[in-house]
């Protein structure tokens, strides 16, 4: 077997180091846990890491992940999506070190990180789980009604990124980005 062509090397970062790499040796970032604030959280990171490797490719890209549910229901939504990030955050790692609780922390939620993680561990899961900010699953996702994705589809489109995975629950997801994208065509000619 031959490879189509030139090979890129892209990697999975969250962490100030991984996030330097990348900018230092991938040809681009799958960053975890880029929310509206990620430019400035993980900004110095990549400059790091561009400056070690001495320049900043044009090429280099940045693709971030982006869950969309449409639901009337966005306090609901959130709800389901608390229980693993409070297992995660106050779970997780060792009692000194623990990636979530960090990601959490320098996405602005320092104390709620802390906290669901003294909670966790204490065994006062429930408390735990109603610790998870709403904020920080509503900045770092689009849900809700279709007319509140569509008003808040333009911060997403200033976050730094050069492409989105996505994530819908259904097509009709899918296709409300590609309408707000302007990538409706595209996505029709491929099926």
């Amino acid at each position: 077997l031959h490879p189509a062509g030139e090979i890129e090397i892209w990697l999975a970062a969250g962490g100030p180091q991984n996030t330097a790499l990348s900018a230092e040796v991938a040809d681009g970032i799958l960053p975890m846990g880029w929310g509206a604030d990620g430019p400035a959280v993980y900004g110095p990171s990549l400059d790091k890491g561009f400056a070690r490797r001495g320049e900043h490719p044009a090429s280099f890209e940045n693709f971030g992940g982006l869950n969309v549910m449409i639901t009337d229901d966005v306090q609901g939504a959130l709800d389901k999506m608390k229980p693993l990030t409070a297992m995660y955050v106050g779970g997780m790692g060792s009692e000194t070190h623990n990636y979530h609780r960090e990601a959490m922390a320098r996405r602005g939620f320092p104390e709620a990180a802390e906290r669901i993680h003294e909670l966790w561990l204490g065994g006062k899961r429930d408390e735990a789980i109603a610790a998870v900010p709403d904020e920080y699953h509503d900045d770092g996702a689009l849900i809700g009604s279709i007319d509140r994705i569509r008003d808040r589809w333009e911060a997403w489109t200033r976050m730094g990124f050069t492409g989105l995975i996505v994530r819908a629950e259904d097509n009709v997801g899918l296709e409300l980005l590609a309408d707000l994208a302007g990538t409706r065509d595209t996505m029709e000619s491929n099926r």
